[in-house]
């Protein structure tokens, strides 16, 4: 297998629009996966593009048509049913995947229930329990929306959706690509959750994704480690080095350092696991 990335570049200290991407060999040729904005990634198999949860923010003037669009929460409020984006993004004809909460917000969508399994051409889609364990407001509770595992050939790549690590997640295996939610409201999926579940899930790539609404006054005690702390728990810089390439910024300045330290914590107590990867998904574009 070969993977590469191309980054998101930094200019006079501040992130600009750019792109990522993992390149991957597969039975069925190669597999681009690039993150897009906000909770958009795109994953192309020759001429073809799946999207998921795709946003009008995230996606540039001209955009490949789609024969496939997964859509992984769709409550009353989500921010993941973007009618406009998907009718953007939408091939005539293309099948609009969502969670069981979407049945009667887009009527000609395909429902898919957690744990169900459909191929659409080659590909395989799973739908993985996206839901919270930690009680507390805007609880999401079992049942209604998901994350999805692609299955493209011998590769398989999980888009988890805002989610904790529930038990029907923990036990998916043989990942090549995750993106993971961390830091979500009420202190679920916090940094050392993520990393539990990474420790579990093993996948050979990480993206780290959804911390956009995290709240910037709790972000400074993200990477202190807990006192029932199990991982090994690398010193947390106070002054991180210039952040990577790709570091978000959802906040001011003061919470950006915190969260470029949250992925240098990550990327330490994980080398041995997984290649943490960092993309600018909060960047006007």
């Amino acid at each position: 297998m070969w993977r590469t990335r191309v980054a998101v570049f930094l200019l006079m200290g501040l992130p600009v629009a750019g792109t990522a991407e993992e390149r991957l060999s597969s039975t069925l040729g190669d597999v681009i996966v690039r993150p897009l904005g906000m909770a958009t990634i795109a994953v192309h198999v020759g001429e073809r593009v799946i999207y998921v949860d795709p946003s009008r923010s995230a996606l540039a003037a001209s955009v490949p048509l789609s024969d496939l669009v997964l859509i992984t929460d769709a409550d009353a409020g989500s921010p993941y049913l973007d009618r406009a984006a998907i009718e953007r993004v939408r091939a005539p004809g293309g099948a609009v995947v969502v969670p069981l909460a979407g049945a009667d917000r887009f009527p000609d969508a395909i429902v898919m229930r957690n744990g169900e399994q459909s191929s659409f051409g080659d590909v395989s889609v799973e739908a993985v329990p996206a839901y919270d364990l930690t009680p507390g407001s805007g609880l999401r509770t079992r049942g209604l929306a998901n994350g999805y595992i692609l299955t493209i050939g011998d590769r398989r790549i999980l888009v988890a959706g805002a989610t904790e690590c529930v038990p029907e997640l923990r036990v998916v295996k043989s990942l090549d690509v995750a993106f993971l939610p961390v830091n979500l409201p009420n202190g679920r999926m916090d940094v050392h959750a993520l990393a539990e579940c990474v420790r579990t899930l093993r996948p050979a790539v990480t993206y780290p994704y959804l911390y956009g609404e995290s709240d910037a006054g709790s972000l400074p005690n993200a990477v202190a480690p807990p006192a029932h702390a199990a991982l090994p728990t690398p010193a947390a810089p106070t002054t991180p080095a210039a952040p990577p390439a790709s570091a978000s910024r959802p906040h001011d300045a003061a919470a950006a350092q915190t969260i470029d330290a949250m992925f240098g914590w990550l990327r330490s107590a994980l080398s041995d696991i997984t290649e943490i990867r960092t993309f600018d998904w909060y960047a006007p574009r």
